[in-house]
């Protein structure tokens, strides 16, 4: 488990260092392993605006699998208090006893999220853009996709009822 470079404080009078130091990526995350060489910061950056559009602010941990080195996707699970499912724990479980120590950190990317964050549709908070912001820094495929959605016929709106019509869970 990692913890996230850009974790909130949730402390009323103490906010964390990102939240008050501009430099805080040149001066910390890019000279600290494992965000200073190979895809890390480039996971995080692409966490970042995948938090951005669902509206996730509670960023504090991610997984990766280790036997592979630092040349792995993060893992994220999030298992907040809104998760009701009986599945959620069981898959945690797995996943961190076999799966994690096996395959090391040359791996794939699996974000696993209860979806609080779609509570506030007409709210963007920007702070979740912070690690883009002071890092800027972003994967070119994931530049070309984010400004896709500025395209009419190819809205992020209709990219997403076009993928969830086709879930068993679809109304």
């Amino acid at each position: 488990i990692w913890r996230h470079p850009y974790r909130r404080s949730y402390h009323k009078r103490r906010k964390a260092v990102w939240e008050t130091d501009p430099t805080y990526c040149d001066k910390v995350v890019k000279t600290t392993a494992p965000y200073n060489e190979g895809r890390r910061l480039l996971d995080i950056m692409d966490m970042a605006i995948l938090d951005f559009f669902i509206g996730n602010m509670d960023r504090h941990h991610y997984e990766t699998f280790k036997h592979f080195g630092n040349n792995t996707f993060p893992l994220h699970l999030d298992h907040g208090r809104g998760c009701r499912s009986g599945i959620s724990r069981p898959i945690l479980i797995n996943l961190g006893v076999f799966m994690f120590k096996h395959f090391g950190n040359n791996t794939f990317p699996l974000h696993l999220d209860h979806g609080r964050g779609f509570g506030q549709p007409y709210h963007d908070e920007l702070s979740i853009l912070a690690p883009l912001a002071q890092c800027c820094v972003i994967r070119q495929t994931t530049l070309k996709r984010v400004l896709s959605f500025t395209q009419p016929d190819n809205r992020l709106s209709h990219v997403m009822r076009k993928s969830l019509s086709a879930d068993p869970v679809n109304p």
